[in-house]
């Protein structure tokens, strides 16, 4: 019970990071490698700013998913958007690159050694046959709210319906008069400001190093995979069984080869339902 309400949380920050990477993914038709460094530099803005700044943690966090947005769309508009035209595999190296240089300016920073947010230290809940922290109340409402709002936008208003028409044919979505310009800044602005509050909620839940991120990155693209991409709802439906899945393992494995589930999952998902698990026909 006990793996199984913690494997709820993981994969509650696995989803959210999984919503992040399947938005830039559906719309612009390549993976995003840099998504998990993004994760990382919330993680290290809201520590700069709680730790050495002195902020509370909350205004910290505030700033941090605002100046981890900026920075997405500043990366989209100089070292993505020049490359458009170019071929996908073009845009995986840009994305690559990216990720490299966001995690050279985090170690240049911050250093290389694990760090953790200064929270206050507080009893565990105990549900009967589980035990749940603050952290991991928070982090469960936070991803709740906020995939609810994606769903509002995706579905409900103006700048969602426009952003999948485009993500399922951009050239007709062209000709309808729709600009493709404004909804691709729109759609990084939106994967920005997701992938910074699951990097937030990542580093109050397992503390900091560069590597945060990208350790989870190969979690995230199972998840992205498992839930058919470009399918936001399927992300987080991918990102809960894939974090159930690796925290039930430990109960029968090492925790140390936990993450090898989430490659055997979307391997097995590669083979034999390419397209993920909730895609229509």
């Amino acid at each position: 019970m006990q793996a199984a309400a913690d494997g709820v949380v993981v994969g509650a920050m696995v989803g959210l990071a999984a919503l992040g990477l399947t938005l830039v993914w559906a719309v612009e038709r390549f993976p995003n490698i840099a998504q998990g460094d993004t994760l990382t530099l919330a993680a290290y803005l809201t520590f700069g700013l709680s730790v050495g700044a002195q902020l509370p943690i909350v205004p910290a966090a505030v700033l941090a998913v605002g100046g981890t947005t900026l920075a997405v769309q500043a990366a989209y508009q100089t070292a993505f958007r020049p490359l458009r035209t170019s071929p996908r595999v073009t845009l995986l190296v840009a994305s690559i690159g990216v990720a490299l240089v966001i995690r050279a300016i985090v170690s240049l920073v911050w250093g290389t050694r694990l760090q953790s947010y200064d929270l206050p230290v507080r009893r565990a809940i105990s549900l009967g046959l589980f035990h749940v922290s603050l952290v991991d109340i928070v982090i469960l409402v936070t991803v709740l709210g906020l995939v609810g709002a994606v769903y509002w936008i995706l579905y409900r208003s103006r700048a969602g319906i426009e952003m999948r028409a485009v993500a399922d044919v951009p050239d007709l979505a062209r000709v309808t008069g729709i600009d493709t310009r404004r909804v691709l800044r729109f759609t990084w602005l939106l994967s920005g400001f997701v992938t910074a509050v699951a990097g937030v909620l990542l580093g109050a839940k397992i503390g900091l190093t560069p590597l945060l991120g990208w350790n989870l990155l190969l979690a995230a693209f199972a998840a992205t995979v498992l839930g058919s991409v470009g399918h936001p709802l399927g992300a987080i439906a991918g990102g809960f069984v894939l974090g159930l899945a690796m925290e039930l393992s430990t109960v029968f494995i090492s925790p140390t080869f936990k993450e090898a589930i989430a490659f055997v999952i979307l391997a097995a998902v590669l083979l034999f339902r390419p397209r993920g698990l909730l895609a229509g026909r």
